[in-house]
């Protein structure tokens, strides 16, 4: 019943993009208060996340493009309303999905990308959790499909559908925005480790939000994750004992996790205790998208043709998580990087949902406990609801 649960919420979600992109065809620019900019934004956002939803089934329902790219899986809606479409391919969704993307990507580019919409995104605080920048509707554009959001996940659907070109392009273009060359564009930088207070933990910065591009908000994210888990539990952490070896300097382990009689866990997603109101501003955070992924993204997409700035990018991943030995050095192998970069992956996305996804897409064996690979084979797709057999 949960499984089928999130077909039927995700298919909901669509339905509503569909029937607010179909009644916004009928609203004039003067029907909003500012004008054609706030219409393209709303109509930008919904096709966005039209793409995103679909996206989403796909890599639930479907097995990975390395398993099966033509196989039909899910339907995709863009009618309001419908009572049923056929399953498309695979790739016919990815392709689907990529073009709802990028219409939208070029309806919230006027907004997102000049110099009043660069404010929104100036800092952490300011994208994610403002809700005072130049009215509510403006506010907390990092929640939403934004530009730059967008950009991202672009380069994650192209790397799923092995289309390493579009990939590294759309990648690419989040790289501006990491560089501290000027004021406008040093939007996404790693979380420094000042902000993981070692004395005081419920002062911890803990969802990392500085590098966070998209992330869901939701009020009820701790008290969701109490009452699935546990007050006093954490995210257990598979293979506890080699994973952090020899980086203990990775403050994604000193700052981050915590033990829990012999096993580790995250603290991601523990309560704080709200004593520095943490609980209630970046406890609400779901990261979507980060820029470390970006990076995972480009070093994957380079490691054939340019071995030594895929090194690079993943150094950069490294170094902002606080390791400052054994860096990663050319000549490397392709497999010996992709383990490295696997390994930091592990890490990283802990309680976030990525690594399942990055396992399915290159089609290897998760990490057990042990140290050794599980075949999750098909565990990697959720199965689909019986009613939906009837189309």
């Amino acid at each position: 019943p949960r499984l089928d649960k999130f077909w039927e919420g995700l298919y909901n979600a669509i339905a509503n993009c569909n029937n607010l992109l179909v009644n916004i065809e009928n609203k004039n620019a003067e029907d909003f208060i500012d004008g054609l900019q706030e219409k393209n934004l709303i109509k930008g956002e919904a096709l966005a996340l039209r793409g995103f939803l679909h996206f989403e089934l796909l890599r639930l329902y479907a097995p990975s493009i390395a398993v099966d790219a033509q196989g039909k899986y899910i339907p995709y809606y863009t009618t309001y309303p419908s009572h049923g479409e056929s399953k498309i391919s695979s790739m016919e969704v990815l392709n689907r999905a990529a073009e709802d993307l990028k219409q939208g990507r070029d309806l919230v580019a006027p907004y997102d990308t000049i110099t009043a919409g660069y404010s929104a995104f100036a800092s952490p605080e300011a994208r994610l959790l403002s809700n005072n920048y130049n009215g509510a509707f403006y506010s907390r554009r990092g929640t939403r499909l934004n530009y730059f959001a967008i950009t991202g996940i672009l380069a994650r659907l192209y790397l799923y559908a092995n289309d390493k070109t579009n990939a590294l392009k759309y990648a690419q273009e989040i790289v501006p925005y990491t560089l501290n060359t000027t004021p406008l564009k040093y939007y996404f930088y790693f979380t420094p480790e000042s902000a993981l207070d070692l004395n005081v933990p419920e002062k911890r910065n803990r969802r990392l939000t500085h590098d966070i591009i998209l992330g869901f908000y939701n009020r009820l994210t701790l008290d969701n994750f109490e009452n699935t888990i546990g007050k006093s539990a954490g995210v257990f952490i598979s293979d506890a004992a080699n994973l952090f070896v020899p980086d203990t300097d990775d403050f994604r382990f000193s700052r981050l996790t915590e033990g829990s009689g012999a096993n580790l866990i995250s603290i991601k997603y523990k309560r704080g205790g709200n004593t520095y109101n943490m609980d209630n501003t970046v406890g609400r955070i779901i990261p979507i998208l980060r820029l470390s992924e970006i990076y995972y993204i480009l070093g994957e997409c380079l490691i054939d043709t340019d071995p030594a700035q895929a090194v690079n990018y993943l150094n950069l991943v490294r170094k902002g998580r606080g390791i400052n030995g054994n860096p990663l050095s050319t000549p490397i192998s392709k497999q010996s990087y992709m383990d490295a970069l696997v390994r930091d992956a592990r890490k990283e996305f802990i309680g976030e949902g990525q690594l399942f996804f990055m396992y399915k897409r290159l089609n290897i064996p998760a990490i057990g406990n042990n140290g050794l690979g599980v075949e999750m084979g098909e565990k990697f797709v959720l199965p689909i609801p019986v009613s939906e057999n009837n189309f």
